[in-house]
This record gives structure tokens, C-alpha cells and sequence, in this order.
């Protein structure tokens, strides 16, 4: 081997002789080194790993925030939805024969859809009868999260009061 390489490879001694191994060598301490000696032996892989570190934590937090954030988000619009359709529900109970259209906008907000007359009129389950002219108009609600495909009506005369409504759900 070369004298250099070996220079390179075996530092001299006490002694000061190169080529030969130091008295205090052995595997368990060369396998054993510190990092603190790793990094005064080695400062540029030790910046590297640092960087490296530096920059594999912060993805790390990034990506736990992006995580959070969109969980966060998953349960606020899950939550806004069952509020929505219970608030709905409960709005579409308030609702009373001869009402306005504010009123029924104002217990129920904006319809999903407003349809022309419809060819049966009810007042909930009961006394379902055919449309004989008496409701004109009909908003349409239905709840943003179902699995049901349920929906609430509310039909109008030509005076803009309430002659009929009806809970759809599908069993």
C-alpha cells in the first residue's frame, strides 16, 4: 500500500511511526465514536446530516399541520352538516299552514330548488290529495349530508302562503 493512503488510514503514533495501527485501537471504539467526534472528524457529512435532519423534521411538521388542518376541516364540514339539516328539521316543524314566503325562507333559508305546481298536495303523512289548483309553487329543501335521499317540501297559493308540506325520506 502506498505510504500516503496508509498515512491516511492509520494517523501516526506515540511512537511516530506511520503505517502502524495506534495502541489505543480497536473495532468496538472505531464503531463507538460519538457524534461528537464524528462531526469534529467529518464536518462536512456533519452538516449535511444536520441539514438533512433540519429539513426532514420540518417536513415532518409540515405535514402533520396539513394532516390536522385537513381532519380539522373533514370534522367542521361534518358538523355543519348535521347542524344544517337538523336546524332544517326543526324549522320545517315551525312551519304553519297560511305562513308567508319570508317566514318559510326565514325558518328554512333559501330553497335547494323551487319547482311549478306539483300534482299531489299533503299537509305531512295525512290527507294526501291530487293538486286541484289550490298550490302553485313549491320550495324545495333537502339536508346537505343524507343517506336516505330525504327532502322537505312546502307548497304556496297564488296569494304567497303556505297550503301544503311534506317530508320525502326513503326508507
Amino acid at each position: 500500500m502506498p505510504e500516503e493512503k496508509m498515512s491516511m488510514l492509520f494517523p501516526s503514533t506515540d511512537s511516530g511511526v506511520r503505517g502502524e495501527m495506534p495502541a489505543d485501537y480497536s473495532p468496538q471504539r472505531r464503531r463507538g465514536r460519538g457524534e461528537k467526534e464524528k462531526k469534529e472528524l467529518y464536518p462536512q457529512i456533519a452538516l449535511i446530516n444536520a441539514d438533512w435532519e433540519l429539513n426532514f423534521t420540518s417536513m415532518k411538521r409540515k405535514l402533520a399541520w396539513f394532516f390536522g388542518a385537513v381532519v380539522l376541516l373533514l370534522f367542521a364540514g361534518l358538523g355543519y352538516g348535521f347542524w344544517l339539516g337538523h336546524s332544517r328539521e326543526r324549522g320545517y316543524e315551525r312551519v304553519m299552514k297560511s305562513d308567508s314566503e319570508q317566514r318559510v325562507i326565514a325558518l328554512l333559508g333559501r330553497p335547494a330548488k323551487i319547482t311549478g305546481p306539483p300534482d299531489n298536495v299533503a299537509w305531512d303523512e295525512t290527507n294526501i290529495h291530487p293538486n286541484k289548483g289550490e298550490c302553485v309553487r313549491e320550495f324545495w329543501y333537502a339536508p346537505p349530508l343524507t343517506i336516505c335521499g330525504e327532502a322537505w317540501t312546502v307548497g304556496f297559493d297564488q296569494q304567497g302562503e303556505v297550503v301544503s308540506k311534506y317530508h320525502y325520506y326513503s326508507p
